[in-house]
């Protein structure tokens, strides 16, 4: 029978409360949830390494760029030494750039400033020795006054909106004890932000001369140069678009995407081309064609340089097509390649014969082969054999860079 005493209670004190316990479980299952994500170009991706190649997607989609791959690096700001973040700051950082990109699409540079903002957020921390559920204002606070010195007005006003933003990942999420609800207390907007591209000409600005601005002797050099190299000379294609840069005042970016086209007049005859704005597009942001209006002392020589460009690019828009329509590399040239192809039948084709060396990618691959009866030049029977490829082999060296987007 039982003697009807109590068991009595434990007197040992939990480390952890119920508030802290129900913290991490909200951390662990941020961080699980970012990991089951599966994005394009993120196939690759290893979570525990500091850097991330990222291989497709809407990361790569940068204005005026066409990179292959991106890196995504998980560390502090060069100003506060650059080192790895590491630890739960790490895992949080990773699970909300990859929440955040599922979203709401951010361009790389917008995640990579989301990141420096943690590691400073991190670096405040960190020196009272807590972790992230024991975040306070102040922490948040002193991190946007050191931002505010280590940057300049625009790029610390996006970091402090930034820690804004992380501030409000840690309520709605539950990760914190406490409840931030937090915005920089001297939070600007600079001027420059957002602003409006254009001046009117009355305006007094307008008179003053930025000192980026090309002195006039470069321009004569360049007239120089436009006026006197022969249209056969294999630079002549760089001085047409230094040309067109200083006749219009555009990006390269904008040029180098311009549509194939001629100068065109609007309704009242001013002469103008077509193309599209890129400092204020985002990566895949839908960009409406815009209207350059051309300056009357510039029209006779942008006329010449469209025609002289149009006769230059000929070969290769010939081959963009070809290239749309096969959706691979134009290989029309292989019809007229012999089947076994040497150094020497590279060299015509403008293709480094190197790809025949015994360390290139090509020969790892298996698409470089011995020729034991192939003679040299001199009618001799050389001490190693001659190597070779064949159109299989030019048909993949010329897709390893092929990027079909």
């Amino acid at each position: 029978m039982s003697s009807g005493k109590v068991p009595r209670k434990s007197k040992v004190i939990p480390f952890l409360t119920s508030l802290q316990i129900d913290r991490q479980v909200n951390f662990n299952n941020l961080v699980a949830k970012a990991k089951l994500l599966k994005l394009e170009g993120f196939e690759l991706i290893q979570w525990d390494e500091e850097v991330w190649e990222i291989t497709g997607g809407r990361l790569l989609q940068q204005s005026g760029r066409n990179s292959l791959s991106v890196k995504m690096s998980f560390s502090y700001s060069p100003k506060l030494g650059g080192d790895r973040i590491g630890g739960d700051w790490e895992k949080l950082a990773k699970a909300l750039f990859l929440l955040r990109l599922h979203s709401k699409q951010q361009i790389i540079s917008n995640q990579r400033e989301f990141v420096l903002a943690i590691g400073y957020i991190a670096t405040f921390v960190n020196q009272r020795k807590v972790s992230i559920y024991d975040i306070t204002r102040e922490d948040l606070e002193r991190a946007c006054n050191e931002i505010a010195k280590d940057y300049s007005q625009s790029t610390a006003y996006n970091l402090h909106k930034a820690v804004a933003e992380f501030a409000a990942h840690l309520d709605v999420n539950g990760l914190c004890k406490n409840f931030l609800n937090y915005k920089y207390s001297k939070q600007k907007r600079p001027e420059s932000v957002n602003a409006v591209g254009t001046k009117r000409l009355d305006d007094p600005d307008t008179l003053i001369t930025h000192e980026k601005v090309l002195a006039p002797v470069v321009f004569k050099v360049l007239g120089q140069l436009y006026q006197n190299v022969p249209k056969d000379h294999k630079y002549r294609f760089y001085i047409l678009l230094l040309t067109f840069f200083a006749c219009t005042g555009r990006r390269f970016s904008e040029l180098s995407l311009l549509p194939f086209q001629k100068v065109q007049t609007d309704k009242d005859g001013v002469a103008y081309l077509e193309y599209f704005p890129r400092k204020t597009s985002k990566g895949n942001t839908f960009t409406p064609i815009k209207k350059l209006y051309l300056p009357s002392e510039t029209l006779n020589i942008l006329e010449d340089v469209i025609s002289e460009v149009h006769a230059l690019t000929e070969k290769c828009r010939d081959s963009a097509l070809e290239m749309h329509r096969s959706q691979t590399v134009d290989l029309r040239f292989l019809k007229n390649c012999p089947e076994r192809v040497y150094k020497e039948d590279l060299r015509k084709l403008l293709i480094n014969p190197n790809i025949l060396d015994c360390t290139s990618r090509l020969t790892k691959d298996g698409l470089v082969f011995p020729d034991y009866e192939k003679l040299t030049s001199t009618g001799h029977k050389p001490k190693s054999p001659i190597r070779y490829t064949n159109h299989e082999g030019l048909k993949t060296y010329c897709e390893y860079n092929f990027n079909r987007r």
